[in-house]
């Protein structure tokens, strides 16, 4: 995965999906952001397995993929 995007988008993004995190959580994963790159668009998701949230923002993928 690989994408450039302006510094202002990112952390209106991840503002955003971050309430959304639990710091005490059993499973490890809930503890984290999803970042999703396809297309011309950065896609951020986050769960407390009682609420999601999801942002998408544009950016430049270079090469489109997924992590946590």
């Amino acid at each position: 995965m690989k994408f450039f995007i302006d510094k202002e988008k990112l952390s209106y993004a991840i503002l955003n999906v971050q309430r959304a995190i639990t710091t005490r959580s059993p499973l490890p994963i809930l503890t984290g952001i999803l970042f999703n790159c396809q297309g011309d668009r950065l896609h951020l998701s986050a769960t407390d397995m009682e609420m999601s949230i999801n942002c998408s923002v544009p950016a430049d993928v270079i090469e489109p993929g997924a992590l946590v």
